[in-house]
């Protein structure tokens, strides 16, 4: 044995010894206390983080289905317009026609055989087509056989008839 160690010293250097291993056993006990907070920490924030992924995901679906949305409401715009002006229910441009303007009717046609009155009922029925805003053909017959009378009216009945019944 060696002189210069006693018991005493031993004892107290086990003693260091121990309280040290003490400190550093809480230590590690406690660095693992913050290693197993810091991982549960980085699960939450990937199940956040992949939350957040699939979130952004469905937000740039909704934009491009907006966009899209947005195009097919400019074109059933575009469409309402054409129908609207189709139909006679467009707006008139504002030099062309006052806006109460009020349209006589032509007089009727088919009184006399004379072929001035049939030109002048003519002339009478495309005016009244172009202020009525009538492009349509068909819309034009129809329209111009309600001011026929006398004999005129009976022809077209009889035409009419014939056309209905596919003999024309």
């Amino acid at each position: 044995m060696m002189w210069w160690i006693t018991k005493e010293s031993t004892k107290q250097r086990w003693d260091a010894l121990n309280g040290q291993s003490t400190r550093l056993c809480v230590t590690v006990e406690v660095l693992e206390e913050k290693v197993e907070t810091a991982e549960a920490n980085i699960r939450e924030l990937n199940i956040q983080l992949d939350e957040s992924w699939m979130m952004c995901a469905a937000m740039t679906d909704a934009v491009a289905l907006l966009s899209d949305l947005r195009e097919k409401m400019e074109a059933m715009r575009l469409q309402l317009r054409i129908l609207q002006r189709v139909v006679g229910n467009g707006q008139a441009p504002a030099q062309e026609y006052a806006p109460r303007l009020k349209i006589s009717e032509p007089l009727t046609c088919g009184v006399e055989r004379d072929a001035k009155e049939v030109e002048n009922f003519l002339f009478d029925m495309e005016q009244y087509f172009l202020v009525a805003n009538i492009e349509d053909g068909a819309r034009r017959v129809t329209t111009a056989t309600m001011y026929l009378g006398g004999d005129a009216k009976l022809w077209w009945q009889t035409k009419y008839a014939d056309i209905q019944a596919n003999r024309v």
